[in-house]
């Protein structure tokens, strides 16, 4: 599953005294997250792709949501931080009874609205607009399912995800989700 939020090639993290910038240098002390642009992202990390790695937090949104739904959020556990982990892990306990409304993401949108660094850490706020059918299944006889069309809706999700640029595992981590 490396590919849903990215992967890992051959080529290494900059050194810092190549960066234009010294960005690495400037922020190794830092105790507060500094905003930076897609282009200082390659000069630390050339192998980050700015298109790749949107493709990849799709992909990731899908699994992560659909996971969510299924009741099932172990099997995308790796994906995300442990906070965010227990929160999902929680509400999808809390919501385990009721199996009657499954969504469908019907479209999705995702641009990247910022860009922060914390020592090696890295943070990219992704807004993600999509577009999700709810199906309420009801059950005919205790046996067959049927699937009722409810209206699409347009929601906004605003994730952000998180990578230590010094760790040689290549996938990002959802560490927040808000919704508007």
């Amino acid at each position: 599953m490396y590919r849903v939020l990215g992967k890992k090639t051959n080529e290494t993290l900059a050194s810092p005294i190549e960066n234009e910038k010294n960005i690495s240098t400037d922020i190794e002390e830092s105790t507060e997250k500094k905003h930076i642009e897609i282009e200082d992202i390659k000069k630390i990390d050339e192998s980050f792709n700015e298109i790749e790695f949107l493709k990849g937090a799709k992909d990731a949104f899908k699994v992560i949501v659909s996971a969510f739904q299924e009741r099932n959020i172990e099997k995308v556990k790796f994906l995300l931080s442990k906070e965010v982990y227990e929160n999902f892990a929680d509400e999808a306990s809390f919501l385990s009874g009721d199996k009657s409304l499954k969504n469908s993401i019907v479209s999705i949108k995702a641009s990247i609205i910022d860009i922060n660094i914390l020592n090696t850490e890295l943070f990219i706020k992704v807004q993600f607009l999509s577009s999700q059918k709810n199906l309420d299944v009801k059950k005919i006889d205790n046996k067959d399912e049927k699937a009722v069309d409810t209206k699409n809706k347009e929601i906004k999700d605003i994730w952000i995800f998180n990578r230590d640029l010094k760790d040689d595992n290549p996938n990002w981590k959802l560490t927040e989700v808000s919704s508007s």
